[in-house]
């Protein structure tokens, strides 16, 4: 919720990041997630306000059609053709991310990495993943969401994807989360808690790496 938050705050301000993956989700001293590195980044200028910058000044080679940027595995389908991105190639990668922390596997993964590209351009990921199975079915939808091949078909903004990611807390938090697998009479809490266990060992995890790098870059 936190990454998406980041995300939907500086998508308006024209800034698409274009190289979302985990190690640029670092969790801080403060316990709060946040989204790194924009090297990557391009400015949108038909967002940006008219403060005088001239398209010159903000357009760089980086930003051109046609050039392969981002890392692979993470990259939408647009970014592994070449072909122009905005702010939906972010909601890609995000979905990419998110499958990662429940399926505990890539969304994309060849013996290559031109097979790696060829997945991400053709072929749907796996569903039958046991982390991902076992997840809430509006986990699953809003990963299928973030992940739809065409841009059209995904969410239109990552404030969309906060929101219903938000939903989704709550119904956690409240144990009205629908489980996709069929479950036995005491089963579903069960369940439901094995999930979060995981999703807090995966913080936890990324929070120690964190600590053991020994500082803190600048958001």
């Amino acid at each position: 919720v936190q990454a998406a938050q980041a995300l939907s705050a500086a998508h308006p301000a024209g800034i698409d990041h274009r190289d979302l993956k985990p190690e640029n989700i670092m969790v801080a001293s403060s316990g709060y997630a946040k989204v790194l590195d924009f090297g990557l980044a391009k400015l949108r200028l038909d967002l940006m306000a008219n403060d005088g910058t001239t398209q010159a000044a903000t357009m760089t080679a980086a930003s051109a059609p046609g050039l392969l940027l981002g890392t692979v595995g993470y990259m939408s389908p647009e970014q592994v053709e070449g072909r122009p991105t905005d702010h939906r190639s972010d909601v890609f990668s995000f979905g990419c991310v998110l499958y990662e922390v429940v399926a505990g596997s890539r969304a994309f993964s060849g013996t290559s990495t031109i097979e790696t590209l060829h997945r991400i351009a053709n072929v749907n990921p796996s569903t039958v993943v046991s982390g991902l199975t076992s997840a809430p079915l509006e986990l699953q939808r809003i990963i299928g969401k973030c992940l739809a091949k065409d841009p059209d078909d995904r969410y239109q903004s990552m404030k969309e994807a906060a929101i219903d990611l938000r939903g989704l807390l709550r119904q956690l938090e409240s144990g009205s989360a629908v489980s996709a697998a069929p479950v036995r009479s005491s089963s579903g809490a069960r369940g439901l808690a094995l999930w979060l266990a995981a999703a807090v060992v995966t913080i936890a995890v990324a929070a120690a790496a964190w600590t053991w790098l020994g500082r803190e870059r600048p958001a």
